[in-house]
Order: structure tokens, then C-alpha cells, then sequence
């Protein structure tokens, strides 16, 4: 779908990121989403593109909602409004759940001490 598409390609968007750039991506999305609510298939093959384009736009929310909730830069995530590395409060898992029909954010620590290979 052309307009999940715009929401998740643009540089803006996916590289360049900022709280007002992800809200804009997001509300891109949940509109996309509101519009497939309502489509109609008339055969198996639109079916199927129907649900694929449903699961490109949730998904993308998600990557979109992680990325606003994560006020830090680090690896690949950057965020101009947030652009240093910040271990003392994001060295976590970002989790997310489906509660009640919605999406559920919550992060938890990355359990360091079970891996096999340690930090310095």
C-alpha cells in the first residue's frame, strides 16, 4: 500500500527520527489502519493483500511507538531530539503486548548477567 509506504520509507521518518516526526509516521498508520477496517476484498488474492498491508502498517506503528518511548540514541536508532547514549535508563528491553485490544509498552532491564560473553 502506497500510503504505509510513505509512512515508513521516508528518511524523516525512519532514519532521521524525532517525538514530532514519529508521531506524524504513526498517525499515518493509524489511518491506513481506520481505512482497512472497512475495505472489502472480492476475492482471495485482495484478501490476502488486505491482511499483508494490516500487518505492514501495525508493525510498523510498533517500530514507531518503540522508537518514541526510547528517549536515547543507540546502534541504529537515532534520535535527533535525543542523541546520546543513555545506559543508566534505557540499557532495557523495550516489550510490547496486546492488552485488551491495544498495544502495551513496557520495558524491562537486558538481564546482562546470563549471557556467556560479559561487557568490559
Amino acid at each position: 500500500c502506497q500510503e504505509i509506504h510513505e509512512a515508513v520509507v521516508p528518511l524523516q521518518y525512519n532514519f532521521f527520527r524525532r517525538k514530532d516526526r514519529l508521531e506524524e509516521a504513526i498517525a499515518k498508520l493509524q489511518k491506513v489502519q481506520n481505512k482497512l477496517k472497512t475495505a472489502v476484498a472480492k476475492d482471495f488474492h485482495q484478501l490476502a493483500k488486505i491482511n499483508e498491508a494490516d500487518a505492514m502498517a501495525v508493525s510498523g506503528e510498533i517500530t514507531f511507538r518503540a522508537a518514541l518511548m526510547r528517549e536515547e540514541s543507540r546502534g541504529t536508532h537515532k534520535r535527533e531530539d535525543f542523541p546520546e547514549r543513555d545506559d543508566k535508563r534505557w540499557l532495557q528491553w523495550i516489550v510490547v503486548e496486546q492488552k485488551d485490544g491495544n498495544m502495551q509498552f513496557s520495558k524491562e532491564p537486558v538481564p546482562l548477567d546470563t549471557y556467556k560473553f560479559k561487557m568490559a
